[in-house]
């Protein structure tokens, strides 16, 4: 960061930001005077507690994989930094999670809060341990939620953040002039598909056509065929005249269809990308794998993963954007991936690592901290300041209004879906 940019940064804190931090200190301290004053009188400086995070997760129900592997990571993490991990399952609801949240607010070595990590759970969580005076760090996507008060903040880039950065990319770096757009009929994928349209008809990057699908489809052909022009999009069980939508919602067309774009975006997790590639030159569109002109692929951080490799080279060329490169950063992200490797026996995936750097950033926070009185304020003001954290998925800051302040990364594939940092660019 520059000096005038840091400076810039810095007004802004002092202004608004810090009347936030100002109000969140005097909710803290409120908290502390509701409930946890006897229990810090009892126990003398030598004896103090270990900080205490509380992770808020799917433990229960189709997410549960994942949570626990989010939570094996925060302890991990907490293991390196002599904290405490307190855990709720977010499956149990908002009302029973909001009550397990209150009792432990009663405790004063609970210093934070990283979770919850449902989006149909951030804001209403966001709101009871905002109400509680418990600094926390939202891991979800959901815009605005930061906006809730003074104790919350969002710690992962929302749909809009992440398509003006690929745009960015896309446009100043590629000089890509038409682009497709492909994403899953989910939540996610229409919000992010919304933010991709407007940021390309703000840089006047022309979207040539966009197609939705099912999740969890095999078949891909139809899809991608409607993306060319091959098919029509009309709807499931809808009639053209006299010819019915077939069970993709399509109509086949009488002609052959073109490839009147130079990117696509497709906004899909790893393995799904992996099964879809091979359709795409079946239906006639050539990439860098393929001979000729070839149609450059993009995604965002899910395409980083395993199941990348299932697609062997029909991958190459593509980039995708995420905020982890894995053990080949060096320095600090080598060290954390040796650590998963050497207890869990794997290597992490970009939440489990950014998981892992908010943890550290709450140590950090509460170091020179030593009294109960002082930690969750000390968490507040170490998030509201200007110091950038350095963990192993980037730098990390958050801005006045308690959001990440964050940079994708782009990453080129390779062979056999293995993929290299691309930050110089292309051209």
């Amino acid at each position: 960061m520059s000096r005038a940019a840091s400076g810039e940064r810095c007004a802004t804190f002092s202004n608004s930001g810090m009347a936030r931090l100002w109000l969140v200190i005097v909710a803290i301290g409120l908290s502390f005077s509701a409930g946890p004053a006897a229990f810090v009188a009892d126990v003398d400086a030598k004896t103090l507690a270990r900080p205490t995070v509380v992770v808020v997760a799917p433990l229960s129900g189709d997410a549960a994989p994942v949570g626990e592997q989010l939570l094996n990571a925060a302890r991990l993490a907490a293991s390196e930094y002599d904290l405490t991990i307190e855990s709720i399952d977010e499956e149990e609801g908002v009302a029973d999670v909001g009550r397990q949240l209150a009792r432990l607010a009663e405790r004063a070595d609970v210093v934070a809060v990283v979770g919850p990590m449902r989006r149909r759970n951030a804001r209403p969580l966001a709101q009871r341990t905002q109400a509680l005076g418990l600094p926390s760090l939202i891991f979800s996507s959901t815009t605005g939620v930061e906006h809730i008060g003074g104790a919350i903040f969002r710690a992962r880039l929302s749909a809009e953040e992440q398509a003006a950065q690929l745009l960015d990319y896309a446009d100043d770096e590629l000089e890509l002039q038409r682009l497709a757009l492909l994403a899953p009929e989910t939540d996610y994928g229409g919000e992010l598909v919304r933010h991709l349209v407007d940021e390309a008809r703000r840089r006047e990057v022309v979207v040539a056509a966009l197609v939705q699908y099912d999740e969890g489809t095999t078949d891909f052909a139809p899809a991608l065929e409607t993306l060319m022009g091959k098919r029509a999009a009309v709807g499931r069980n809808r009639r053209v005249g006299d010819r019915r939508a077939d069970r993709w919602g399509t109509i086949a067309l009488n002609r052959e269809g073109s490839v009147d774009f130079d990117g696509l975006i497709i906004a899909d997790h790893h393995s799904t990308v992996a099964r879809m590639l091979p359709f795409l030159s079946r239906v006639g569109i050539s990439t860098a794998a393929d001979e000729g002109t070839s149609v450059q692929l993009l995604g965002l951080s899910g395409w980083r993963g395993d199941g990348l490799a299932l697609a062997g080279q029909r991958a190459k060329g593509a980039i995708f954007f995420d905020t982890f490169g894995g053990a080949d950063d060096g320095n600090r992200a080598l060290e954390v991936v040796s650590h998963f490797r050497a207890e869990l026996d794997s290597d992490p995936t970009t939440p489990e690592v950014e998981l892992y750097d908010l943890i550290g950033m709450v140590a950090t926070a509460l170091e020179g901290a030593d009294s109960y009185e002082d930690w969750r304020a000390s968490v507040a003001a170490y998030l509201y300041s200007d110091n950038a954290y350095e963990g192993a998925a980037g730098t990390w800051r958050f801005d006045a209004a308690g959001a990440p302040n964050r940079r994708l990364s782009p990453f080129l594939v390779i062979d056999n879906g293995q993929w290299v940092r691309d930050d110089e660019g292309r051209r």
